[in-house]
Formats: structure tokens, C-alpha cells, sequence
């Protein structure tokens, strides 16, 4: 089990993947037909929290960017790039999204933009 801030995965209430989840659930296809911690990168411990991978498309939603920590930390931002990099050869598009995406008025936008990327050919 993912332990996220000291609270497990699925328990918390305000988790942007969790929330995301739930939103995407509720639509039609492809936008539901999501699979969550999918390993892109063969040989790689790289897990997506979103992925479509019929359509190569990769959604990660990027925590700590305004506080410096986790994706805002200079380690956390090469270790975007490496990643962002490595899903790009694997023949994967990327949206990264920071958390305040998934909430109220910003998560139709979030989710026009994920649908738009799902149905670009």
C-alpha cells in the first residue's frame, strides 16, 4: 500500500490522484478507461498515476511544486526530466498537472485537456 503524507493511499479524503480517479470514473470512454501506477519504462521502478496506454498518453499529477518539496525540489525536477524523457521514447505524451487542477472549477478544464489528448490521433 502507497503511503502518502503519513496516510495511506485511498484513506485520504483531499488526494488529488484519488480525486482525479473519481472524476474520470464518472465519464465516458476513453476518459474512464484509465489504469493507475502504470510501469512505462521497461526495466524501470517508473510508475505513471494515470496512463492510457492504447492511446500512449501518461497523466501525473505533481504535488510540492509551490513548497519546494517532492516535484518542486531540484532532485525532484531532474527526476521529472528523466522520466518525462524516458516516457517521450517509449512513445508516451505527458500532462502534469499540480494538485489545485483536479479541484472545483479547475478540474473541467483538467479533464478537457486529458480528453484532448486521448482523441488526437
Amino acid at each position: 500500500m502507497t503511503v502518502f503524507y503519513g496516510v495511506p493511499r485511498g484513506r485520504r479524503r483531499d488526494d488529488p490522484e484519488d480525486q482525479l480517479a473519481a472524476a474520470l470514473s464518472l465519464l465516458p470512454s476513453p476518459l474512464c478507461d484509465f489504469t493507475r501506477q502504470h510501469p512505462y519504462v521497461p526495466g524501470r521502478r517508473f510508475a505513471a498515476d494515470f496512463a492510457w496506454p492504447a492511446q500512449r498518453v501518461i497523466v501525473e499529477i505533481n504535488g510540492g511544486v509551490w513548497s519546494g518539496q517532492a516535484h518542486g525540489s531540484i532532485s525532484g525536477i531532474l527526476r521529472d526530466n528523466e522520466r518525462g524523457n524516458l516516457a517521450a521514447l517509449e512513445g508516451y505524451r505527458v500532462l502534469r498537472f499540480v494538485p489545485d487542477a483536479v479541484k472545483d472549477e479547475s478540474l473541467a478544464e483538467t479533464l478537457a485537456t486529458i480528453e484532448a489528448a486521448l482523441l488526437v490521433i
